[in-house]
């Protein structure tokens, strides 16, 4: 389902990843145009912008720059954050994020974003809320635990996630098929502001946070237990 956006969104920063190598290169959507491609760089993915090669990381900071004059500091951090860390766990589809702006859900408004995971899960193996667990887990908790007290004047940020899932065995077959992803599915996070500024004050966990949000599939409100001790953190076979 297409959303307005209040205050105009901030192209995406992708980063594609090609049999099974990451190509650092920026496609920034809308009238931005695409960036030139880089150096191949690690298939884990960098950990920092600093790790990206020198133009990848001048083109973000860029982007990333009017992030930060239309939405505040924190969406810069939460932006970057997902991105790096859709990168280092197991993206094998291009991966971007943008800013989508202010966004009402449930009479509550929310700032919103969309991270393209690049994500492909073994269905077979990781049901729907081994997918669910496995993105809070990777994607989620570390982004969330990295804000601190929020600066967003929002009651809240949605962070809505494209991921796809079909059977595969390893990762070598997922590679050799990937123009097949399978069936793509979106899950959005739906956090509030007075949770995160709690967890800032360590009144509440991280893990916490799971329960208290409001977590929807495919723009349908779902619940879930909180992910077990032993939930998986792969998309599927290596």
């Amino acid at each position: 389902m297409l959303r307005r956006d209040k205050r105009g969104t901030i192209p995406t920063v992708t980063l594609p990843r090609i049999q099974g190598a990451l190509l650092a290169m920026l496609l920034c959507l809308g009238t931005a145009g695409a960036l030139d491609a880089a150096e191949p760089v690690a298939p884990t993915g960098p950990g920092s912008l600093e790790e990206m090669p020198g133009g990848n990381r001048e083109s973000v900071t860029r982007l990333l720059a009017k992030t930060r004059r239309r939405y505040g500091e924190d969406a810069v951090l939460i932006q970057t954050k997902l991105l790096l860390l859709a990168l280092r766990n197991g993206s094998q589809l291009a991966a971007g994020v943008r800013v989508q702006g202010a966004d009402d859900y449930a009479g509550r408004e929310y700032l919103r974003f969309r991270l393209e995971t690049g994500l492909v899960f073994d269905d077979g193996t990781r049901d729907l809320n081994a997918r669910v667990h496995m993105l809070w887990l990777t994607l989620m908790e570390p982004t969330l635990e990295s804000i601190g007290e929020p600066d967003m004047t929002q009651a809240g940020i949605a962070i809505e996630m494209e991921s796809f899932h079909r059977p595969y065995e390893s990762g070598q077959e997922l590679r050799a098929t990937i123009d097949n992803p399978g069936l793509s599915e979106e899950v959005t996070f739906y956090v509030l502001r007075d949770d995160l500024m709690a967890l800032a004050h360590e009144k509440l966990t991280v893990r916490d946070l799971f329960t208290r949000s409001r977590i929807t599939i495919d723009d349908s409100e779902r619940a879930f237990a909180a992910p077990p001790e032993d939930a998986t953190t792969v998309a599927g076979p290596l």
